[in-house]
């Protein structure tokens, strides 16, 4: 009587051994891309295919920092200077008020004042209240408006550089345009959380200070 010998222990057999051969391969890969962040070679990946093995994810990241929308390694501007708010226009009709209120928040632990400077340009634009005084974790509020003309021109544009300073200083870019149809006051808000950054960011040390030549 002839014996069948089944062959299911030797496929196994086989199976782990290219299981291993890939757990292995993967190691080694990791360990090249936290070095250098090295790309898997095409031989690699058509001997991993001719071989049946499965193909090799990538598993590259980013050591630097992290958003949703992937990973950057861009260096943030310094901590020590200006942070932008970005750009707010205004269209008004002609004899409107445009204003900007500039909600502020008091992150630190003690009672900071906080001001803003229209800079040199400031004609037409007034601030109420000129100045605030927040205790910690307050906030308040400081209320920039511009009046426009009554005889304002449709080429008629006004541009101002709101500067706000406290823990920090930040600018805002505000642009105040005439408009033929709109409402008589363009209001806008921005919100300012300030305080102290006691955190030491992986890009500190990249900076340091060059004075103007």
């Amino acid at each position: 009587m002839r014996e069948t010998i089944s062959t299911q222990p030797i496929i196994d057999l086989v199976q782990s051994f290219s299981d291993l051969l890939q757990q292995g391969s993967q190691i080694g890969l990791d360990f090249l891309e936290s070095l250098g962040q090295v790309q898997v070679p095409d031989s690699m990946s058509t001997i991993m295919q001719q071989l049946g093995l499965p193909k090799m994810r990538s598993t590259k990241t980013c050591c630097c920092q992290q958003s949703q929308g992937g990973c950057s390694c861009k260096i943030p501007p310094p901590c020590w200077a200006p942070r932008c708010l970005g750009e707010v226009v205004s269209h008004v009709c002609p004899g409107g008020t445009a204003s900007i209120r500039i909600c502020i928040t008091n992150s630190g632990t003690t009672r900071r004042e906080f001001t803003v400077d229209v800079g040199e340009n400031a004609k037409g634009v007034t601030l109420t209240p000129s100045a605030l005084s927040l205790g910690p974790m307050e906030h308040g509020s400081i209320v920039a408006s511009a009046a426009l003309p009554a005889d304002a021109s449709s080429s008629h544009e006004h541009e101002v550089r709101l500067w706000i300073h406290g823990c920090r200083d930040y600018i805002l870019c505000w642009t105040v345009k005439v408009a033929k149809r709109g409402a008589s006051c363009g209001c806008h808000e921005i919100e300012v959380c300030d305080g102290p950054d006691w955190i030491h960011h992986w890009y500190d040390h990249f900076y340091c200070e060059r004075p103007c030549a």
